[in-house]
């Protein structure tokens, strides 16, 4: 006669012998293996937040927040702004003379930093309130605001920012 344990698992009545006794042998067993796993699941969980949380604390994070008076990285023409004014200005500030609005050219350092067909410049280097471009964005008046509510597609309190910093930085443009 053999002194193996034999063990009746209580979920599913069935005889469990040898090495599967310890680990899935009781229904108390399954569930502290179950708890353990648990546990090591909110730790990762933790450790990941931990991490992600020292790292914005760092000025890691694109946001753009100055956290304990760090400075944020600086503002780049290819990936911060470029992108907005691809998708919210182009439409009427593009390439296509047909549909050029204001006569104002956003696609191009020459037409970005030239004189409008009044007097005023679209961007002023390290000058954001005298430049018009971040006059209209910021605008509550209906009729300068830009882009135009009828165009359905207003820039969030994140792009403008990026754009106000960007002018405030210098209005460094960079092609590809």
């Amino acid at each position: 006669m053999t002194l193996r344990s034999q063990t009746t698992d209580l979920a599913t009545n069935r005889q469990l012998s040898g090495w599967q006794a310890p680990f899935l042998g009781t229904s108390t067993a399954r569930k502290r293996l179950k708890g353990e796993f648990m546990a090591l699941r909110h730790w990762f969980i933790l450790g990941f937040w931990i991490v992600g949380s020292t790292a914005a604390v760092r000025g890691e994070s694109d946001s753009g927040a100055t956290p304990n008076g760090i400075a944020p990285r600086p503002v780049s023409f290819v990936r911060d702004v470029r992108p907005i004014l691809a998708e919210h200005c182009f439409t009427c500030h593009g390439p296509d003379d047909a549909k050029r609005k204001a006569g104002l050219r956003l696609d191009t350092k020459e037409g970005a930093f030239a004189r409008l067909d009044g007097s005023d410049l679209a961007v002023v280097p390290k000058k954001p309130d005298e430049s018009e471009l971040i006059l209209r964005i910021e605008s509550d008046d209906a009729n300068l605001l830009m882009p135009p509510r009828k165009a359905h597609k207003p820039l969030s309190a994140d792009q403008i920012a990026v754009l106000r910093r960007w002018i405030e930085e210098g209005a460094a443009w960079s092609s590809h």
